[in-house]
């Protein structure tokens, strides 16, 4: 069963895209973000750019689709990986991960993925 629109709205979400991903992982967030939108969502969601430089840091290095959660937002953080699964296609998936920096009431999602050749 889906969950009710409301269970969004008080979450704030920010869709990261990574530079070396390009434009393809840009129109994936942009897609993600719509698809939260349109399912109720009505906290802060921004689309970010998440630069080389920042990614390379430690305690980033994202690759692939990440979905970043603190301990007790596991159910919200699953009911982010299931909607942006389908932004991100048939092949890929994102996992979930626990951050320790203390977010209430926000969830982060890295769209990584390795460049397609070409």
């Amino acid at each position: 069963p889906r969950a009710k629109p409301t269970d969004w709205a008080d979450w704030d979400f920010d869709i990261f895209w990574c530079e070396r991903s390009g434009s393809a992982a840009q129109a994936q967030a942009e897609k993600m973000k719509k698809q939260l939108e349109s399912e109720g969502a009505k906290g802060r969601i921004r689309v970010r750019l998440l630069p080389d430089s920042i990614n390379d840091r430690p305690g980033y290095q994202h690759a692939g689709y990440v979905v970043r959660y603190n301990a007790g937002e596991e159910a919200q953080s699953n009911r982010l990986k299931a909607l942006g699964d389908p932004s991100v296609g048939p092949a890929a998936s994102f996992v979930t991960s626990i951050s320790y920096q203390s977010t209430p009431w926000y969830l982060s999602a890295f769209l990584c993925p390795l460049r397609p050749a070409g």
